[in-house]
């Protein structure tokens, strides 16, 4: 279920729905990326390049995630295929990263974003071919609409 249903006091009986952490988690995430295109958007809008819009954003990256490290104190030993894995994402996600910038740079927002928001469906379809993942009908269809909406909003 993709909601934890619990029955809490003064409900008479009623599922009152909780939200898992990988939800609240996906919608922080959601905030916090469209925040971040539309500061990229006001960065290359200013004249900053899009090389060192990309460059400038890595760093800040690489310190929230070095100042959440030292307060976590997360285990650093992990697998070398992990983070073979982790360097190669790293280095995709740059790249895409100063695509994206550019892209930013030439065109409007309301068209890139949408357009590069369907990112997703490229990673769910390597995830069914690569991982062996199954995609519900159901799914599918939700797929196909995200997939409609993002070329409608770019239109």
């Amino acid at each position: 279920m993709p909601y934890g249903f619990t029955a809490g006091a003064g409900t008479r009986g009623r599922g009152v729905a909780t939200m898992h952490t990988w939800q609240m988690f996906s919608l922080m995430t959601l905030v916090l990326w469209g925040t971040w295109g539309i500061l990229g958007k006001l960065s290359t809008n200013q004249g900053t390049s899009p090389m060192l819009v990309a460059m400038l954003s890595s760093l800040g990256a690489l310190a929230v995630v070095a100042l959440v490290q030292l307060i976590a104190r997360l285990p650093l030993h992990q697998p070398p295929l992990g983070l073979t894995y982790a360097l190669l994402a790293g280095a995709v996600g740059g790249l895409g990263a100063i695509l994206f910038f550019y892209a930013l740079r030439d065109g409007k927002v309301s068209v890139v974003l949408p357009i590069s928001a369907c990112y997703p469906v490229l990673t769910i379809l390597m995830a069914v071919l690569l991982l062996k993942e199954e995609v519900s009908l159901v799914q599918g269809l939700g797929i196909a609409f995200a997939v409609t909406g993002v070329l409608l909003l770019s239109l």
